[in-house]
């Protein structure tokens, strides 16, 4: 197997790798010499439960599927040292924005890292974007989810915090949100990793309601004395 890897590697890759998802989303690929060494990633509907895959051409190239869902649970020995502080919604604001400050750096005494990718997603009912773009060791930040998850991609992450300013921006009226998760890895070993969950202030029922199911949330009158 060793003699076949090796004579296999030696050629340069020219493929065209098809894929066609049961949600309706089709598309291709290409691997050549030029991007050999670049990770193409495809995020597909969350519906998607199948999806076909074929490749036609010459050479060697990887490609995986993987499937992610969220679960409430922080990452038991996490690689990096990740910090939320939710800021409270400016009344005078009325776009209804809650700024948030992320930090993020290597945990004990860990080498030093290549390229390190973090995902914010907001709350349900708000979107997210980034407030400041002064911070350093930032390569990339992209949108995702109409908005609702923010990519930002670092050069590198070492033992001193870096630091990002976002905004969660409410654009629908819901209560009791569950926390939303920030998620932290290593560009090329996902296994290296971090989780964490933050929560933005939340309004109860009578915040929402409207008309007649306000009712209850009248102030409450008292029955003068006979």
């Amino acid at each position: 197997l060793a003699d076949i890897a090796s004579e296999l590697s030696s050629k340069e890759a020219n493929l065209k790798v098809s894929y066609k998802a049961d949600g309706g989303k089709d598309g291709e690929l290409a691997i050549a010499k030029g991007n050999s060494l670049v990770l193409q990633k495809v995020e597909l509907d969350r519906k998607t439960r199948s999806v076909e895959i074929e490749a036609e051409g010459s050479g060697v190239g990887v490609v995986q599927v993987l499937w992610h869902h969220n679960v409430a649970s922080e990452t038991k020995k996490p690689a990096f040292n990740v910090r939320a502080e939710v800021g409270a919604i400016d009344s005078e604001d009325k776009k209804n924005r809650i700024p948030m400050t992320v930090c993020v750096r290597l945990n004990n005494n860990r080498p030093l890292t290549g390229m390190v990718v973090m995902e914010v997603e907001a709350p349900s009912g708000y979107q997210i974007s980034r407030n400041s773009y002064g911070a350093k060791g930032v390569k990339r930040v992209e949108k995702e989810n109409d908005s609702t998850k923010l990519v930002i991609y670092f050069d590198s992450i070492t033992n001193e915090n870096i630091c990002v300013k976002l905004l969660n921006r409410k654009e629908y009226r819901i209560v009791n949100q569950k926390p939303a998760p920030i998620f932290v890895y290593d560009y090329y070993n996902r296994n290296v990793n971090s989780r964490i969950f933050y929560s933005v202030p939340t309004g109860g029922l009578c915040d929402i309601c409207e008309g007649e199911d306000c009712i209850k949330c009248s102030s409450t009158t008292t029955t003068p004395n006979p």
